[in-house]
């Protein structure tokens, strides 16, 4: 019997959620959108602009690390999957995933380092958001969910 998240299990790549602005070049265009989460293993953007599936893109944006520097990468990629959904009108935009193609060692290591900084901070941000908050809370890290009991010492975890 499959689990619910087999998917995730079946991740080659850490993968964290982000906003980071990002640049995608494909078919001579140059289109402006974001990077919503990121992985060694390719990145799901959003933009204004459809691109159809299986198209090839250069992906190119900065990583801003804690030390005041950032990193500008450009991995090719290509396009492996597409929400149609989320176009309802004029204003809204796409969201699809780029599979990267082979990533050098240096960059593969960037983002790595850039994965780890933003977990570690994000957790950090949320041990100071559950300071002072009534209840038990327990933290899954694989899956990165939260559950909370306010029935105090001995609560089970749901």
């Amino acid at each position: 019997m499959k689990e619910n998240n087999d998917f995730e299990q079946r991740r080659e790549h850490q993968r964290i959620n982000t906003c980071i602005l990002v640049i995608i070049s494909a078919y001579y265009n140059s289109l402006e959108g974001m990077i919503l989460n990121l992985s060694c293993g390719g990145a799901h953007c959003v933009l204004e602009e459809f691109l159809p599936l299986k198209t090839k893109v250069q992906i190119a944006f900065k990583l801003p690390m804690s030390t005041f520097e950032s990193h500008q990468l450009r991995l090719q990629g290509t396009a492996i999957r597409i929400d149609h959904s989320t176009k309802t009108n004029a204003y809204d935009s796409y969201k699809f995933a780029v599979q990267f193609g082979e990533v050098p060692p240096y960059e593969k290591k960037i983002i790595e380092d850039y994965i780890a900084e933003k977990k570690k901070n994000d957790d950090n941000q949320l041990n100071i958001l559950l300071t002072g908050c009534p209840g038990i809370y327990f933290f899954d890290g694989v899956h990165s969910r939260l559950f909370v009991s306010v029935h105090g010492v001995g609560a089970k975890q749901p």
